[in-house]
């Protein structure tokens, strides 16, 4: 029985991995295109593609690496038999248990508005 718990506590590792992948996958596919546009300002049609590929794998690491952060969270939940948890000292759960931590989202949204909305004008 302790085996079977202890595996089910760590399902959250593979997700982890898999999101990490997906996130390198991402960085990868805009490394040319941002070099591009930071040395000539401008954007190619090729570099479009690059684009929304980059963003559906960003997505994908997002949303692996969240669901890895939930998993491990429902794992320490439902087996309090594993004592401490693991996820007490973490830099992630401190991170997104902070008050201040929807500001980061906010800044983010009115930065891109006023790049998007300078742009524009």
């Amino acid at each position: 029985m302790a085996d079977r718990n202890s595996a089910k506590s760590r399902l959250s590792r593979p997700l982890a991995m898999l999101g990490l992948l997906w996130l390198g996958v991402a960085v990868s596919l805009m490394i040319m295109p941002t070099a591009y546009y930071l040395r000539h300002g401008a954007v190619q049609e090729w570099m479009i593609y690059r684009f929304v590929v980059s963003h559906l794998a960003g997505t994908n690491a997002c949303l692996l690496l969240c669901a890895s952060y939930l998993t491990g969270r429902m794992a320490h939940v439902a087996l309090p038999e594993m004592g401490r948890s693991r996820f007490a000292g973490e830099p992630v759960r401190r991170f997104l248990s902070a008050p201040w931590f929807w500001l980061l989202p906010l800044a983010l949204m009115v930065v891109s508005a006023l790049k998007t909305s300078a742009e524009i004008v």
